[in-house]
Parts: C-alpha cells; structure tokens; sequence
C-alpha cells in the first residue's frame, strides 16, 4: 500500500509467480501483509486521475506487465 506519481493511491498483491496492481484508488481497505481470500475488496476507485467520474487501474506482472486477460472472466 502506497502512493504513487502514476497510480495514486495503489496495493500490490502477491500471487506466487504473479502480482497484482490495483491503482487511483480513494480508499484502501486492506493492510499490508495481510492474507486476502477471493473476492474480497482491496479498495475504492478514486477519482484523481479520470476526468469522466471513478476509476482505477488494474496490472498483473510477472517480470514486467503482462496481458491479464487469461485470467478475467
């Protein structure tokens, strides 16, 4: 959990090979290094960096960004 220039407020997320980036976030409803289970919520979307109402960012890395749609339903 952090704040960063390009993804605001954000949390990153450990997944073994694989982490998650979830950013331009308003609230976070997580600590760190706590265990999450599926589906829970790791924050809000904010509103800092759209200037057409709520969102954030979402990135998946595994040594550099990769295309997460494997993994969306």
């Amino acid at each position: 959990i952090d704040v960063m220039p390009v993804y605001g407020k954000y949390v990153m997320v450990s997944h073994g090979d694989y982490v998650s980036v979830y950013g331009n976030l308003s609230t976070v409803y997580v600590t760190a290094q706590q265990t999450l289970t599926a589906g829970q919520l790791v924050g809000k979307a904010g509103t800092d960096s759209e200037p057409y109402g709520a969102g954030y960012f979402f990135g998946l890395s595994k040594d550099g960004f990769v295309d997460p749609a494997r993994w969306l339903k």
